[in-house]
């Protein structure tokens, strides 16, 4: 067990860019006794010009894609990146912005969707809902697989990238945990059987609902983030490998 600490890998981008800068100071200084000022004005408002833009983030104007309102959740990009599916459950073409497919109300979630994620393929996709279930859907026909019933609202999702194995993550709303203990909060995380939908384990340690999930590429191990604070990272047995139904 561990607590996820703050990443403090852009401290680099400033350090290197501080080093540049100091750099350049003592080129123009060794250059004093044969320029004058104003001949160094020229070549420093070129050093200005070199270094402003890599403090731009994004030169380019956002292109925002409108089509019917709702609040979304999650976004993922699509086959090619010339898609992007949205947590409604909807397909966007990535460069005009146009609503491409739409999937049909009568079979998706009844309540709002929490969670997106892809398959290691791409060919689908898994979303979760406070409706207590979890769907997954072919990526380029939006036409629903399968669906997972549980007994408490889906926070988190995700998919092993080498068996057919789906985890689903959730819990009580957080504003009734603290009148209940991790047994009746229901914050394991739950494997089910991606083809035949059965529920096939599950792993404990969060005293809160879980609000997010991931594989490991690799497929050996998965992480857990709770409501509790903490992230867990968790081992497979060999005996999880060779599980049987």
């Amino acid at each position: 067990m561990f607590r996820l600490e703050h990443n403090c890998s852009h401290l680099i981008s400033i350090h290197r860019l501080g080093l540049s800068i100091f750099l350049l100071v003592i080129n123009l200084l060794l250059l004093l006794p044969i320029l004058s000022w104003e001949s160094l004005l020229p070549l420093m408002s070129k050093a200005s010009q070199k270094i402003l833009p890599s403090r731009v983030v994004n030169p380019c104007s956002p292109s925002p894609i409108t089509g019917p309102t709702g609040r979304i959740n999650r976004a993922v990009w699509g086959s090619l990146n010339k898609t992007i599916i949205s947590a409604v459950v909807r397909i966007w073409d990535s460069e005009t912005g146009k609503l491409l497919k739409e999937s049909d109300p009568e079979v998706g979630h009844k309540k709002p969707i929490t969670s997106l994620t892809k398959s290691a393929d791409g060919s689908h996709f898994l979303t979760g809902s406070l409706d207590k279930s979890a769907k997954l859907w072919d990526t380029r026909t939006l036409t629903l697989i399968k669906t997972y019933a549980t007994e408490r609202p889906v926070n988190a999702v995700t998919m092993s990238p080498l068996l057919d194995h789906v985890v689903l993550g959730g819990g009580q709303d957080a504003s009734s945990v603290t009148t209940t203990d991790h047994r009746a909060g229901k914050f394991e995380a739950k494997f089910y059987d991606k083809v035949l939908q059965e529920e096939i384990g599950g792993v404990k340690g969060h005293f809160g609902p879980i609000n997010a999930l991931a594989f490991n590429p690799d497929g050996k191990s998965f992480s857990s983030g709770g409501e509790d604070g903490y992230v867990r990272l968790h081992h497979f047995d060999p005996d999880y490998f060779n599980i049987k139904i």
